[in-house]
Parts: structure tokens; sequence; C-alpha cells
């Protein structure tokens, strides 16, 4: 009896705190592409749409930050290209290359492309990515005569790939290459089903780039947009592009068309805007275009188009947010009959943002949608009878985010038991206790009230420590954007791109380079910055050497103290011995 008043302090000390978790502020893919070149593909893919359906994948995708792999198979694996870090255009064009020179011939065996996939995913995956597999295929399995497996040792590895892919959170897409009418779209659907991904079955190429669209933004929770139809004249015809708000990091402009097209792009103060890989990328192939514009500006922004005269070119937009959606629930155990408070926070959202979404409460098989308070999105959650999960879905015209669940136990409240009638009472003297043993008794609640305020505030400073220690063991984030030039020769080098997470919790910028640059630039070290919220990192950029010149926002900083470099923000290095300039830009 005497502790229950330390214990009752302290168990309502840590009750109090919330339990939230968080969803990816910006969301980056591992892929395994996986393509089947058999000899049945002939007929069932003659014009080769699955190449180009992979190429139009590999430009969709960030221009830093995702990772490819490519599998190719007959009735054994053809060729098995590891997961590639993506860290600039060149990436791109390279695995792009790969896949337009593979071979088609021979008999067929999904399953071993399957597996293969999966075994590279498990060596090249790296979280946060998102893991996901696509299938390009007919369904259909041919082995040779004097192959030793069977149809059983087929289906025993079918099985054992959705259950491998399911335990690793793998999800599978198919797309089913149909021209001959000879598909088996219910093998291949079977992948997708039992793994959360998506099926699809085309015969002709137009289909192929709203398949690939469909997968890309379902697997980064965005909407595709439709922004019109145009029938081509020969001459440039107009097209406004709206980027409602500045959390848009990257825009995907997709011009579906069978024919070459000439696409120019006017910012919102209408300055053309070079496709040089920093500002935008543009890439073209035999029945799409694809135009990605990185960080664009709030505003309306201008296309011009020329195609072919007669020819109808559409054009869809998917816009890549930067946003942390972060939900927090009241308790995590409670009562039945009990309510507890799920709260949803868009970090750094803009209003214009915030006004145009919603927030639906999923728990259990029952869903509410939550209110608008203070920028906040808050529902109360009624507690029934057995446990259950808590999950949030915010909605927005552009795109979509769901969160982690939150399990909520619930504990039955249990009818106290009906008390024997009490026997007649029996007078008793009371005695009153010495004077000294009341001090005593008051003495000890002091002391025990005094140690209970004293562990939660311990408890409290524990914590601190732990986020301090945190802060400063904290990992880097985001990518950084390298130019230099030099000005004896005017030569502006292709802008590279680094995955800062690659590099852990200090790199310098001779090494991000790959030691293609000045040796002064090896004492210019980045740290994260161990003080900077999470939602808003900054880099410290340090250096000692007087033969460099740093400049932020115009002014010369001293190095020698650590700069801070927030996230869309820049830095330039002067190397006057070389009469180079380097410049940094910080990205989500």
């Amino acid at each position: 009896m005497k502790y229950r008043l330390l214990i009752i302090c302290i168990a309502l000390f840590f009750l109090l705190v919330p339990v939230r978790v968080q969803a990816s502020s910006l969301t980056h893919l591992d892929a395994v592409l996986v393509l089947d070149v058999s000899g049945s593909m002939n007929f069932a893919d003659p014009d080769r749409l699955s190449f180009e359906a992979m190429m139009m994948f590999v430009d969709m995708l960030s221009v830093a930050g995702d990772r490819v792999g490519i599998v190719t198979y007959n009735d054994q694996v053809v060729a098995s290209e590891p997961l590639r870090l993506i860290e600039g255009q060149q990436d791109k064009d390279e695995i792009k290359d790969v896949i337009a020179n593979l071979v088609v011939g021979g008999f067929t065996d999904i399953t071993v492309g399957l597996m293969e996939a999966i075994r590279l995913m498990d060596a090249g995956h790296r979280p946060p990515n998102q893991p996901v597999i696509i299938l390009f295929s007919d369904g259909n399995n041919y082995l040779s005569p004097g192959n030793p497996r069977t149809d059983e040792d087929l289906d025993r590895d079918t099985e054992q790939i959705i259950i491998d892919a399911q335990a690793r959170g793998y999800s599978i897409y198919s797309i089913g290459l149909n021209y001959d009418g000879t598909l088996n779209h219910a093998y291949i659907q079977r992948f997708a089903d039992e793994t959360g991904g998506l099926s699809f079955e085309t015969t002709h190429a137009e289909n192929m780039p709203d398949i690939i669209s469909a997968i890309f933004a379902n697997q980064m929770e965005i909407v595709i947009i439709e922004a019109g139809t145009l029938l081509a004249d020969g001459e440039f015809q107009y097209v406004t592009i709206d980027i409602p708000d500045d959390m848009i990091v990257e825009a995907n402009i997709t011009f579906l068309s069978s024919q070459p097209i000439e696409v120019e792009l006017l910012d919102p103060l209408m300055r053309p805007i070079p496709f040089d890989g920093h500002w935008a990328v543009f890439s073209q192939a035999t029945h799409y275009a694809m135009l990605k514009v990185l960080t664009p500006m709030q505003g309306e922004w201008t296309l011009r188009v020329r195609g072919i005269a007669g020819d109808q070119i559409r054009i869809n937009l998917l816009y890549q947010y930067s946003l942390e959606v972060m939900l927090e629930v009241s308790a995590t155990e409670a009562e039945a009959g009990a309510t507890i408070e799920a709260r949803v926070s868009l970090l750094e959202a803009s209003e214009i943002l915030l006004q145009n979404s919603a927030v639906e409460i999923r728990f259990g098989d029952q869903s509410v949608t939550a209110r608008r308070e203070n920028g906040l999105f808050i529902a109360d959650i009624p507690v029934g009878d057995n446990d259950f999960e808590i999950t949030a879905v915010l909605e927005h015209p552009n795109f979509f985010r769901v969160s982690d669940p939150i399990a909520i136990s619930v504990t039955s409240v249990e009818p106290a038991p009906t008390p024997p009638p009490a026997p007649p009472a029996i007078p008793v003297a009371v005695e009153e206790p010495p004077e000294d043993e009341a001090v005593f008794y008051w003495a000890f609640s002091v002391v025990a009230i005094a140690i209970a305020v004293g562990l939660a505030v311990l408890s409290v400073i524990a914590a601190i420590i732990l986020l301090l220690r945190k802060k400063r063991a904290r990992v880097f984030t985001g990518r950084l954007i390298i130019e230099i030039t030099d000005h004896y020769t005017g030569e502006k080098l292709a802008p590279e791109y680094r995955n800062l997470i690659e590099y852990g919790r200090k790199a310098d910028l001779l090494s991000l380079l790959r030691g293609k640059g000045s040796s002064l630039l090896g004492g210019v070290v980045l740290t994260p910055s161990p003080s900077a919220p999470s939602h808003l990192p900054q880099l410290i950029i340090k250096s000692n050497s007087k033969d460099l010149k740093f400049r932020k926002d115009f002014m010369e900083q001293d190095a020698s103290k650590g700069i801070a470099l927030s996230m869309r923000s820049e830095l330039s290095i002067q190397i006057e011995s070389e009469n180079k300039t380097v410049v940094l830009r910080y990205m989500e």
C-alpha cells in the first residue's frame, strides 16, 4: 500500500505520452523489372511494347534516390542486373541502354524470373524505399523437352514466390502481353492479387503508357491528372499547367503520342526553362514523351507543344509531393466504451494544401471523417469490445497518403462482485496514534510524492538526453545537387546528384564528387545538423581552407564556424586558385 502512490504517479507519466506514426515525406522506389524474353514473346509482343514500357517507368522515377534492377528470363535467367542507385540522368540513360539491347529467344519458365527478382530485391533493397516488382509476360510456361523441371516444380515455386513476396512486403505488378490472343492472364494475375499489386492486360501500344502511369501512381500514392488532348496542327500550341503549391518536388508531364513532338516550357514569369538536368529533363520514345520538372515554383506554367498535323497528343500530369503526415492517438490501451482521440498533422503544409485535403480515420471495419481544428485533423474514436487498429488516410486531388496502423488494446470492465452483508457493528474504542507516529505518516506521504515527482522529472531528463543523443547521431536525409563551372573555359559541367542517405553521418565534398574535383574540396566536410527539427533538416558545411570562398544569399560566409544549409537553398564555393565555382543545392 505504501508504494501505490509512487506506482500510480510513474504510470500516469508514461500514459500521458501520445503514440504517433509518420508517413514518408517523399516516396522513393526500389524496383526490379522482370521481362519474359522467351521465343513466345515474338508473337505475344512483336512490337516490343514491354521494352518501351520499362524505359518509360525508368523515366518516371525521381532524378535521384530510386534504385532499379533488371531480370530477363526464358526457361532460365538470361540477364540479371542488380539494383542500381539512380543519382542522375546518366544512370537512367545507361539503364535504358541495357533494356534496348535485350535479346529474345528460348523456352519459358516464369518462376525462375520472379525468384531471381526476389533474390535481387533481398540483396539490394534499402528502406525507406518501397520495394516493387513489375513482371512483363504472356503468362505461359513452356519447358524445353530436356528440362528436368516438371509442372509440379512450377506449382511449388509459384506458391513459394507468393509466400516470399508476402513475407517481405514485395508488391508484384503484372502486365499481360496479349498481341496473339494466347495470354494466360489468370496465372500472372495471381501474383499481383496476393502481394498487393495490380494486374493489367494489353494488346495495343497505345495502352502501355497508361498502364505504366497507373502502376507508378498507385505505388507512389499520387493521382493521374488529365491535362487535356491536343489535335496537332503542325504549329506550336499552348497548354497551361497549374502548380498549385510549393510542396511539389517533381512534376511529371507525359505526352502520349505515336509521333515525335517538340516541347518548350515557360515558368510563371514566362522565362524559358532549359532541359539541362537541373531545372527539367526531357526524354522521348516511340509512343510517349516525358518532361520532368524539378522543384517547380507555384503558379501557372506554360507548355508550347508542336506535333505532326492531325496527331492527337494526350497530356497527363503526376505531381510528387514532399509531405510528412503524422498520426497520433491519445492512448493505445483503453476500456470498452471509452473514446480515443486521433490527430493527424501535415508538417509544413500550406494553407491551400490543407483546404484541399480531407482525412479519413479508419478503425476496425468503420471510418469517420476528421474535422479540421487549428491546422490539425481530429477525430474521436469510440472503443468497442475487441482490439483494433487505427489508420489515417489523407486524400488530396493530386495525391493520397496512408499512415501505418496503430494497434489499440481493449480492456474489459469487470463488474464488481456483490459484497456479503456486513455483520452488525461492534463498538470498538479507537485509540489515537501517538503524535510522533502521525508525524511519521505525514512525512512518509510527502517523501513518497517527492520521489514520484523526482522520478517523473528524471524520466523527462532521460528522454531529453536520448533525444540529444539521437540528434548527435542523426544521419543525412535528402539529396545534394553539385554543379561546377570552370571560368577559364566557360564550361559548366553536368550536375551531379547525390542521395545523401547513402553517406551516413559525415562526408567530404571530394568524396561526394567521387574524386572528380579539386583536392581542396576534400577539406569541405558535410554533416547533418543535430539541432534542426527532423521535418526541416539542414546540412552543416565546414572548412578551414583559406583558398576557398563561401557565399550564401550573396553574402560571404565563415565556413570555419560551420554554415547551415536548409532545404531548397544553395551555397557557392569559389576555388580562387583554379578560377572555378562549385554550387551546392540541398533538395528533398
